[in-house]
């Protein structure tokens, strides 16, 4: 029974009853009209709220896939935003940035925050790579360590920002999904990080596992995890521990993603994957050692 027609009932009901009983009747039926128009505000405000958070998603998804046609898919990083300049981490990510961009010469990406994110466009940019992100707007008390964008871009045309994280989701994958009739050359550096990266991790293999992305839905993009001084260990052990209980196959695991324990190794797979003859793999011979276990991460 709807709204209306309950109160026209209850009106028709409060007639029928004795004189002296209407009086309580009438200040019960005021207190569900009450009720009920209370719970009418808040369904309108829910309904609008969630009409809201849609267009703005809408915007922020179109934003990102202007920004992603400007600046061209390429390479995208993930990584902890705790690493700091100087750490063992941090210089290998600059250097993984530097030399993938000039092997590959695709825009580098990044969730455009500090740590990892930033090293790697940093490396990229001290080459002259084109770099952009697409950050995500923070509270002061969910992240001190990633409430501004990056230093390492030169302008706010380089970067997205979102309120909500399923565009900026969308957008870097978007990024590094390349267009195989533009010959693009797109992959997904995962860094040393934690819950946010796993996160992205995850998600870009799963949509790898189930090829639901890209205009070619066969169409296999790189994915590496840079598992500097066995960072990635335990990640890799559980991984196993599906395959030894038949939740995934070995050989689809050993096809969804590429461990890699040095930089070289991460440069030699991108090499091979996108078929770059011997004597454009200027980065050999002069790569950092492997990450110093001392090191802070």
């Amino acid at each position: 029974m709807k709204s209306k027609e309950l109160c026209l009932w209850i009106d028709g009901e409060i007639a029928r009853l004795p004189e002296q009983l209407r009086p309580q009747a009438e200040r019960i039926r005021e207190e569900i009209q009450t009720t009920i128009n209370a719970t009418a505000l808040d369904v309108a405000e829910e309904h609008e709220s969630h009409r809201r958070t849609a267009r703005e998603m809408y915007h922020e998804l179109n934003d990102g896939f202007a920004l992603v046609a400007e600046k061209g898919r390429g390479v995208v990083y993930f990584g902890s935003a705790r690493t700091n300049p100087g750490e063992a981490f941090y210089e290998d990510a600059r250097e993984l940035g530097r030399e993938i961009f000039l092997l590959l010469r695709s825009t580098s990406w990044s969730g455009a925050g500090p740590g990892q994110m930033q090293a790697a466009l940093e490396g990229a940019k001290e080459v002259g790579g084109p770099i952009a992100g697409v950050k995500i707007r923070l509270e002061e008390h969910q992240a001190a360590k990633e409430q501004k964008i990056s230093p390492v871009f030169d302008s706010l045309d380089e970067v997205v920002v979102c309120d909500h994280f399923d565009p900026r989701k969308t957008v870097l994958t978007d990024a590094g999904w390349p267009e195989q009739q533009r010959q693009e050359h797109g992959a997904f550096v995962f860094l040393p990080g934690a819950a946010g990266t796993l996160d992205e991790f995850f998600e870009i293999c799963v949509l790898q596992q189930l090829k639901k992305v890209g205009r070619n839905k066969r169409q296999l993009v790189p994915i590496i995890l840079m598992n500097y001084d066995n960072f990635y260990y335990h990640l890799l052990q559980q991984l196993q521990m599906c395959v030894s209980h038949e939740m995934i196959g070995q050989d689809e695991l050993d096809h969804l993603f590429r461990a890699c324990e040095t930089n070289e190794q991460a440069l030699d797979f991108l090499a091979d994957f996108y078929h770059i003859p011997a004597e454009q793999r200027n980065y050999k011979g002069h790569l950092r050692s492997i990450v110093d276990p001392e090191a802070s991460i």
